[in-house]
Parts: structure tokens; C-alpha cells; sequence
């Protein structure tokens, strides 16, 4: 259970498998402490999942960065480090692999069926892609022992949260 008294201040970073409930837990932080959240893929991702070019992304991200306070949900590990520099927490999520692919599918066949609706993306969402699948669902240790080494290089200096 998160306590919000164990955080060291109000710029926020969560992280952790796709899947793991990172939004989910941004959302329900940012509705208890008023935090503004910002969904890492927001940031990145062009309308119908375009690519923008690294220096758009970069000055997005900073923007978003060097408000007071924030709540940051997602990977990217080539920007971890520079959020670290930023943030006050970061909440690890950790999930297992079995638990990321049924929430996957669940996810795609929610939106499918329109039951459930990321009102992020402006109504438009990723459907089932297989290389994100196995790259980022299955074989997440591979990024998972590269985000450890890169958030112990900032934990003299950031407040670390795992669950």
C-alpha cells in the first residue's frame, strides 16, 4: 500500500513492466494529492502512434519536467535518466510476466469491444502488435535489469518506492 507520507515530494515518476498498472496507479495518486499526470506515451507519441523526432520529444518531456509538481507514468528508458534529474520518487512497479500478458489481452479486447476507452490518445489506441508483445511484455527482463542499473545511479538523490 502506497503511503503518500513516505514520499520525499510531488514530482513523481512511476515505472515498471507494460502492463503493470502504472496509469492506473497514476491516475488514483493524482486523484488523491491533485498532482497533474502525464502518461509518458501522451508525451511521445504522435496522433496514429507517429514517431516524432527526438529533439520534439525531448523539449515536450521538459516542459512537462519543469512544472512544480507532476506524476510521470512510463518506461522509455532512454529518458530515464534524464527524469531522474528531475524527480523527487520513483514507484517501481513490479509484475509478473503472466500478470502483464492477461492484462495485455484483457486491454485489447476491452478497447476491441469498447468497453473500456483510454480517453488518452484522443480516442485512438494500439492494438495487438507482436513485437511489442514478446520485445516489451515477455522478454521485459532484459530492460528490467537496465532501468535497476540506471535508477541505483540516481538513488543517493531520489526517493525509491518498490511494489
Amino acid at each position: 500500500m502506497i503511503r503518500l507520507n513516505d514520499f520525499k515530494g510531488r514530482k513523481i515518476l512511476i515505472v515498471g513492466r507494460p502492463c503493470s498498472g502504472k496509469t492506473s496507479l497514476g491516475k488514483q495518486l493524482s486523484e488523491t494529492t491533485g498532482i497533474n499526470l502525464f502518461d509518458l506515451d501522451d508525451i511521445y507519441w504522435e496522433k496514429g502512434w507517429r514517431r516524432p523526432d527526438d529533439a520534439t520529444f525531448k523539449e515536450n518531456l521538459k516542459q512537462v519536467l519543469e512544472l512544480e509538481e507532476w506524476i510521470i507514468a512510463g518506461n522509455y528508458l532512454q529518458t530515464l535518466a534524464f527524469r531522474m534529474h528531475y524527480c523527487s520518487d520513483i514507484i517501481i512497479l513490479n509484475c509478473t510476466w503472466y500478470k502483464a500478458v492477461y492484462r495485455y489481452f484483457r486491454r485489447i479486447v476491452m478497447r476491441a469491444c469498447k468497453k473500456e476507452r483510454n480517453t488518452s490518445y484522443s480516442g485512438w489506441y494500439r492494438e495487438f502488435n507482436i513485437k511489442f508483445f514478446f520485445k516489451k511484455i515477455v522478454f521485459y527482463y532484459k530492460f528490467y535489469h537496465q532501468f535497476n542499473e540506471a535508477i541505483n545511479k540516481s538513488s543517493d538523490c531520489v526517493k525509491i518506492h518498490r511494489y
